[in-house]
Formats: structure tokens, sequence, C-alpha cells
């Protein structure tokens, strides 16, 4: 080394003064001085360098051959390796001889490679606090004096300390017999044990048999979905518990099968044609139909991918074929091809005879006949109306010519032709029948009403007639359904009071006025005794089952006719539900027959009462046809929940029609009702409408006993009253407990 020579002072020092001083200098290097005698002071590295004649403040120094005087640094006391708990002192000792005496300053390394000064420790004794930071740190002194230097042996600290969770588990989503691995890590002295855990519910835990990683890795089970697992690391210092994570697992995949074969079409050119499939496997498959124009060669289908294809067929496409490829990650299956035949257009019904209107005597035969084209042939239904609004098909008149014995209760009504093929239907103009009488002829002016009371008490039935010269009266009972009649002895006033016993249930009563020249009969009116109804209610009459969990209930009647008058708005509506009686929700589907500026309106409808989820809980009405006299079918059933409502119109010609309603609602299903009523509107219970009876038939219940009549449970019969005025009334049952009728009696 080339010794660098620094001048401290140009001024003469005797050479008595001559001598050595030891000075620390800065970057832990030692330096010393040697004054030569008579010259300045001059700086020198340490170590053994020569000196020679040097030109200082233009004078020559010269020096002889000379060593820096003293005793390398000689390490006389080793340190020791430590094993400390953390947070607990730790002292490193060593001790070196050397004259000058040695400085000592203590360095350490995380990885013997790279050595650090430790500032402050410039002690032979070296003390700190231990750390888990410092786990596995080496250390060693340096001893220096301006003879050199020496380094103690290095020595290892060991740390012990509890362990500390490093690296966390996250959660795992696998398949259903897929490998699963959760993964964590640890840092701690001694080194951590490792026990992996799982549980089923959170609740408790169970140590994982062999799970001894820090890798745990496993076969997911379907039946350990939901599960959560966790890693605890142990050892002499204590333990540390990972988060818990949880596994989703999702099902194996399953190929797809076919479950639902497309089947053949056939259907006229230019209307709809479709085809379903279906097939199982997980995950769902997606759907692809193709098609083939031959058989052998087959094309995707762009976009027909659901499981219905629909399309409007052509002529042209007759015997082509149709099949859906099914596919998911397992694999594909693809269903039986399904042929489509499409026939030629055909024709919906046209009039081309229109019937004309009749004027016949009373008494004599009444005829209309209309026709009508269309392919296929078209079948008629001849219909009846005596307000020209609301329309009743004629129980067996299917025939091109109408033809009946007219009555004069028959003039003023009108009649037209329906006819319908598998195209449409068409319906002809209506006319109206005329019914003429002799001079004088009775006419009644006054029908009798339906009557219904309570057993024992008095019914009334009340008719008038005009004529000249004035009509007699006398009326007749029916114990049969209308099939013969019984004049009754006495009753020859036009108001015909009888006390009611129970075996007069459901007589007819009819007047007949007869003068010089003619007679003429009422329409009959029918009587309903209930005996000793169980409850009245301000806008129900009929029958409510209680006494179980209520699952389904279902019945037919026909629509009634609603007679209106003035202009009051008036309601009637035809119902069977659950739910309603005792309990706040009532789900349910009906008709209505009720009036509205004197006119009578149809229709029909669902509720969902109290699930503000469909239509705030309100009625909803259907966009469906509803006439007087058609049979209406209606069930109301719920599994777990899930409530179906379904209603349906067997009308044959123009107003057939059925759907069906899927809600999801909690409900009490602690009642069953089959119910007339006037419903409240805007919080005011309405006025009740005047309609022709209502025959409930078929009525069943579903519930904890099975499946039964209307008796199968607590039954109560139901009467509507305003105060004391009776509004609404239901028959007694039939003995099968599926039958019973609801009359109005009520005149406001």
């Amino acid at each position: 080394m080339v010794a660098a020579l620094f001048v401290l002072g140009a001024a003469a020092t005797p050479a008595s003064s001559a001598t050595s001083v030891t000075l620390a200098a800065g970057g832990g290097r030692l330096i010393y001085t040697h004054r030569v005698a008579g010259g300045p002071l001059l700086l020198a590295p340490r170590g053994p360098s020569r000196f020679r004649g040097l030109a200082i403040n233009s004078h020559t120094a010269t020096s002889r051959r000379s060593a820096p005087k003293g005793t390398a640094p000689s390490i006389r006391v080793q340190p020791s390796s430590v094993t400390a708990k953390a947070g607990t002192k730790v002292s490193l000792k060593a001790a070196a001889s050397g004259s000058p005496r040695p400085a000592v300053h203590w360095q350490d390394s995380s990885n013997r490679k790279k050595w650090t000064v430790i500032r402050g420790a410039t002690a032979t004794t070296y003390g700190f606090i231990a750390s888990a930071a410092k786990n596995g740190y080496s250390y060693k002194a340096i001893f220096a004096n301006s003879a050199g230097s020496a380094a103690t042996k290095v020595v290892k600290l060991k740390v012990l300390f509890a362990p500390k969770i490093t690296d966390q588990p996250v959660a795992a989503v696998a398949q259903a017999g897929a490998t699963t691995i959760f993964s964590a890590a640890a840092s701690g002295e001694p080194r951590p044990s490792v026990h992996w855990q799982e549980s089923a519910t959170g609740a408790t835990w169970s140590e994982i048999g062999g799970a001894t990683s820090s890798t745990y890795s496993f076969a997911a089970l379907a039946s350990e979905n939901g599960y959560q697992f966790e890693a605890v690391y142990k050892n002499a210092e204590g333990k540390a518990t990972t988060h818990r994570v949880s596994l989703t697992v999702t099902p194996a995949p399953v190929a797809p099968a076919v479950t639902g074969e497309p089947a053949p079409a056939t259907v006229t050119a230019g209307s709809s044609a479709s085809f379903i499939a279906s097939a199982s496997g997980s995950p769902a498959p997606t759907i692809q139909w193709d098609i083939s124009t031959d058989g052998a060669t087959w094309s995707p289908i762009v976009g027909a991918t659901a499981a219905t294809y629909s399309f409007a067929a052509s002529i042209g496409e007759s015997n082509f074929r149709f099949e859906a490829i099914f596919t998911n990650v397992a694999g594909s299956a693809t269903s039986n091809p399904a042929t489509l035949t499409v026939n030629p257009l055909l024709v919906a019904p046209t009039v081309v005879t229109q019937p004309l209107p009749d004027t016949v005597a009373n008494g004599s035969t009444a005829s209309f006949m209309a026709a009508a084209s269309g392919d296929p042939a078209p079948t008629v239904q001849w219909q009846q109306s005596t307000d020209g609004v609301s329309w009743t098909y004629i129980g067996g008149q299917t025939s091109t010519s109408l033809v009946f014995t007219a009555a004069y209760a028959d003039t003023g009504d009108q009649y037209r032709a329906v006819f319908s093929n598998t195209q449409g239907f068409v319906i002809s103009s209506a006319v109206t029948l005329t019914v003429t009488l002799p001079s004088g002829f009775p006419v009644v002016m006054t029908q009798p009403r339906n009557d219904a009371v309570n057993v024992g008490a008095m019914a009334s039935f009340t008719a008038s007639a005009s004529g000249s010269p004035t009509p007699t009266v006398l009326w007749s009972v029916s114990t049969n359904g209308g099939q013969s009649w019984a004049t009754i002895s006495g009753a020859t006033s036009t108001t015909y009071v009888v006390t009611t016993t129970a075996n007069e249930e459901a007589n007819e009563y009819e007047a007949t006025f007869t003068n010089a020249v003619g007679a003429i009969t009422t329409n009959p009116a029918t009587l309903s005794v209930v005996v000793n109804p169980s409850a009245t209610s301000s806008n129900w009459s009929g029958y409510a089952d209680s006494g179980s969990t209520f699952t389904g209930i279902s019945s037919t009647w026909t629509v009634p006719t609603a007679t209106c008058s003035g202009s009051s708005t008036q309601y009637s509506s035809e119902w069977i539900g659950i739910d309603g009686d005792g309990s706040a929700t009532v789900e349910q589907d009906g008709t209505d027959a009720d009036c509205f500026g004197g006119q009578p309106t149809y229709y029909a409808w669902y509720e969902m009462f109290g699930d503000s989820a469909v239509n705030a809980g309100y009625e909803v009405e259907l966009p469906y046809a509803v006439s007087p006299g058609d049979v209406i079918s209606a069930s109301v059933t719920v599994t777990n929940n899930s409530w179906t409502l379904a209603l349906a119109d067997s009308s044959t010609v123009s107003n057939g029609w059925a759907n069906s309603y899927m809600f999801n609602f909690t409900a009490q299903q602690s009642s069953a009702e089959w119910i007339v009523e006037r419903p409240e509107i805007n919080s005011t219970l309405s006025d009740l409408a005047e309609f022709s009876p209502v025959t409930f038939t078929n009525a069943q219940v579903s519930g904890g006993a099975g499946t039964g009549g209307i008796t199968t449970y607590s039954a109560a019969d139901i009467e509507m009253t305003n105060n004391s005025d009776l509004l609404a009334i239901a028959s007694g049952l039939n003995t099968a407990g599926t039958t019973f009728s609801d009359f109005w009696q009520a005149s406001t």
C-alpha cells in the first residue's frame, strides 16, 4: 500500500519531543501519528508501511525503516451461542489482550454474509432484549488497536417464541371428488407442529387424522359442503390458530341424459309448430336444436337454444326432422328425431246465411236458421240473450236450425249462432223474437223471486199479471227440480206464503194466471231452507271448513246472471279459497257478476290477499271472456309454501279458456271456503248485486285427514246479513257434502 502523508503543522519540533499517539479515526479505521524529529506531525495508515524521504514544506524528511510499536489484539474469551425466550435479556461476552488496549465493536448478521456494526455495542459485554425477529441471527466482536485487529468466533442466537401465523388459508370451492388444498404457514421457535381441524357447523371442531402438514390436501365429498377448516400451530412456547375458512362443494359433473323426447308435430301451414325436449345432467346442460331436410345430414338452428323450439311452419317444411343436442362439461346426449307434418292452410268459418227475426203467436213454434262455410266444416251452437248484453248457450241446440215452442216470456229475447272449427269461430248477427198474444191474454208483470229462509220461518213468493178479464191465479209446486208440478190447494193469491220445514229445501214454485182468453205461467222460483246456520257474516254467504292445515280446495259452479236495477254499482263475487276465516290472508280465485251503470259485468279473477308481492295483495282480473251460464272449475293448492291458483271456463265455443298461476307465500292454511261475497271496496262494504242461484258442485278439500267433501272437516254454513236483514243464504249440503246452492235474498 502506498502510504498517504498528511502535514498537520510546519513548525519545527525538537527531536526530543518525538512520540507516537494512538487516535481513533472515522470509518472505524485506526490510524496513528509519527512525528519526525525536528519535523512536522505526520499521519499515516496503520500497518508496517515504510517511510522514506519525503518533501515536506520544501524540506526533505528522512525516516529510517520502522514499524508501529505495540501488540495486536488476541482473543482471550470467546462469546457463546445463546438460547433465550423472546422478551428476556441476552448477554454476549468476549475479551482480548493487546497493546495498546484494543477497542471493541460488536456486529450482527442475519445470513453470515453481510455484517452490520451494532450502534453503541462497544463494550466487552453486549446485552440486549431477545426478540422473535432476531431468531437465528449471528454475532461476533471485533477487537482492534494500532497493532492490528482480531475477531471472535461467530455465535448464534436462538430465540424461543410462540407460533405466529404468517400465511392464512383461503376458502375453497371444489367439485365433489376433486382434490382440494388448504395451506398455511407459521413462524415459531422451536419450529411449531401443525394439525388441521374441521367443523360441520362451526360450533364443534375435531382434528383431522394425518393432517399434520402446512398443506392439507384431500378429495372433497358432497357431504362436506359448508364445512369449515383451520390449522393449529403449537410449540413449547404456545399455539396459534389460523382463520377459519369454508369449503363449498359443488356436485360432480353428470353427463346429460335425455328425459323428454320431442314428439312429432302436425300443424297447418302458417300456424306455430313446437318441439319440446328435456334432459338431466349436472351442471344443467345447454340445448341446441338441429334440423335435417333428408334425415341424413343435420345443421344447427341459429338461436334455437331453449327447451321449446317454436316457429311458424310453412308447407315446404313438411317431413323435416328436428332433434335436440344437450351438452355440459361431462358430455352430450342427443334426442330422438321428431318429424314435422305440415298440412295445407284450412279456412276459418264464415257466415253464409244470417238468421232472420221471427214473430209468432204465444204457444206456437218459433224457428231461426243460419249457416256458415269453413274447412273443416264448422260446428254450431245457439245462444240466447234476455238483455242484448250477456249471452248464454242454449243446451242441445247444435243444429243450423233453432226450433222451439215460444212463450210470451220469450218476447224480446235475442238469438244468434256461433260457428267454430279448428281455425277459429264466427258469430252470426243477433235477431229478435216477438211473441204476440190475443187481446186480453194474461201477461206476467211480476215474476216470483227465489227465497231462502231459516227452517221454521215464513217464505213468500209474489207474482202479478195483467189481462182482460182480470186473470185468476193458482200456485203450483215441484219437489223434483221442475220435472213435475202439483197445484197447491187454496193458493189463489198473488202472494203465496209457506211456513218452511227442512223437507221443503229446493222446492220450486210458479204461478199460473188464467182468464177467458188464455193462461200464462211465471218462471219458477226456488225455496232454500237452512237448518240452524252456524254463523252470520256481513259479507260472506256459503261454507267454511276449519280444524286442519289445509293444502287444497276445488269446486265447480255456473256463472250466475246479475239483475241490475237503477244505475248503482253493485257486486257479487263467487269464489273458493284457503284462509280468511280467522286469518289475515286469503288465497282465492273466482268470478264476479256485478252491476255498473245498470249493466251487468262478468269476469274472472284471482287474489293473494295480504301478499304485497302480488298486485299489492289485491285482486287480479283475468283477460278472458266470461258469460252467465259458463261453467267454471277452480282450485287452490299449496305445497311447501308454493301456491297454485287454477281457473278454467269449460264453455265450448267462443270463450273457453284455462290457466293457472303460481306464487311463493307463507300463510296459516287454517280454513277453506266456498263463498258468495259482497266485497269491500275502498274500506267500505259494497252493495250486493242480485244474482241468480249459484250452485257449487264437486266441492273437495284436502288437509290432514285426507281429501273429501265439505263435511270431511268441521264445516260451518254462513248467512250474509246486514244488521237484521238477510242478504244471502246457503242451502243445506247434499249427503256427500259436495254440493250446495247460494241464494240472493236482499233487495238492497
